[in-house]
C-alpha cells in the first residue's frame, strides 16, 4: 500500500522524543496518557513511557527470566529507595537516547515493568513522581484520551478529528493527504524551545533527510502571533523511492514553540508536496492550529 509506505517514513518525525529542563507547570498538567490493551503509555517531558505488567512473579526466578528477555545484566539493577514499593533501577544509555527501566512490584506480586526512555538527560524527579503516582494508582482516568477519539485535545482546546484521520501515538495525528502534527505540553517556554530545536538538530541528522530549504516565518499559532521554523526536507535513499511511489518528493515541516492558554507547547507540523494543499499555503489539519501571514 503505497500510502502506508509514505507515512511510514512519518512516523520517523512523529515518534519524536522531547527534552526539558526546569520546573514550573504541575506534572499532571503536562502528562498525556492512553490504554491499549494491558499497557499503558504516557508522555511527559520528552520521555515516552510505558507501563505493564510483565506477569512474573517478583522473585529471583521472575526476575531471571525479565532480565534474559530485556538483556539487562542482574548487577546493573539496583533499588531505589525514593520508590515507594519493592523496586529495581536499570538505566541505559543507548547511541541517541536514554533510557530508566523500574521494576516495580504489582499488587499482585508480579513484576511491572515503567519503561522510560528520551533525547536527552534524565529528569530524575520527573521519573520517580510518575512511577509513584503509577503505583498507586493515582493517576486520574480524565488523562487517558480514548484511542478512538473523534477529536483532538489540543492543549485545552479540543478540534474534531478529520474523518480519515487518526492517532499513531500520545499527541501524534496523522491525516492522509492532510497533514500530520504532533506536540507536547512543557514546563516552561524554554523548555518548549529546546524541544523543536533539538528534534530539527534529531531530523537533520537522518541519513534518509536532506534539507533543502530552511527559514523563518511570521505564523498565527492558536491564535497567538509568533516565528515558526519551516524546513523543506529532501527524502533520500531507499525512504525516498518509498515515497516517491505515493508522487511524494519533498516534506515541508513546521517547528513551533509558543505559550497557548498559559501551556508552554511545543508542536511540529509537517506535510508532503502532494497533500492537499489549501489556498492557505497549508493543509486542512494544520490550518486548524496555525495560519500563515
Amino acid at each position: 500500500n503505497l500510502l502506508i509506505m509514505k507515512y511510514y517514513i512519518l512516523f520517523f518525525f512523529g515518534s519524536f522524543l522531547w527534552a526539558t529542563y526546569a520546573q514550573e507547570l504541575p506534572l499532571l498538567d503536562r502528562l498525556s496518557a492512553i490504554k491499549n490493551g494491558d499497557r499503558e503509555f504516557y508522555a511527559i517531558d520528552g520521555y515516552i513511557i510505558t507501563n505493564e505488567d510483565l506477569k512474573l512473579p517478583f522473585d529471583e526466578k521472575g526476575f531471571k527470566k525479565a532480565y534474559r528477555k530485556l538483556k539487562i545484566n542482574a548487577q546493573d539493577a539496583q533499588p531505589n529507595p525514593r520508590i515507594h514499593t519493592d523496586n529495581y533501577l536499570v538505566n541505559r544509555d543507548k547511541e541517541e537516547y536514554v533510557e530508566s527501566l523500574y521494576f516495580v512490584k504489582s499488587p499482585a506480586n508480579t513484576i511491572s515493568l515503567v519503561w522510560f526512555s528520551k533525547l536527552r538527560d534524565r529528569e530524575v524527579e520527573v521519573e520517580e513522581s510518575l512511577v509513584n503516582l503509577i503505583v498507586e494508582n493515582k493517576i486520574p482516568q480524565e488523562l487517558f484520551a480514548p484511542t478512538d477519539a473523534r477529536s483532538i485535545d489540543f492543549a485545552g482546546r479540543k478540534i474534531p478529528m478529520l474523518d480519515d484521520c487518526y492517532f499513531t501515538g500520545i499527541n501524534i495525528v496523522q491525516c492522509p493527504y492532510n497533514g500530520e502534527m504532533n506536540w507536547g505540553v512543557y514546563r516552561t517556554l524554554e523548555d518548549a524551545q529546546q524541544a523543536v530545536a533539538d528534534q530539527f538538530a534529531a531530523n537533520k541528522q537522518r541519513k534518509m533527510l536532506k534539507p533543502i530549504e530552511e527559514e523563518e516565518v511570521e505564523v498565527l499559532f492558536e491564535e497567538v502571533p509568533t516565528k515558526a521554523k519551516r524546513v523543506v526536507f529532501d527524502i533520500k535513499g531507499v525512504a525516498s523511492a518509498l515515497a516517491g511511489m505515493s508522487g511524494a518528493k519533498t516534506l515541508t515541516v513546521y517547528y513551533v514553540a509558543q505559550v497557548v492558554r498559559n501551556r508552554p507547547i511545543a508542536c511540529v507540523m509537517s506535510f508532503w508536496n502532494n497533500d492537499n494543499i489549501k489556498n492557505t499555503g497549508l493543509p486542512l489539519l494544520l490550518s486548524r492550529v496555525m495560519q500563515l501571514k
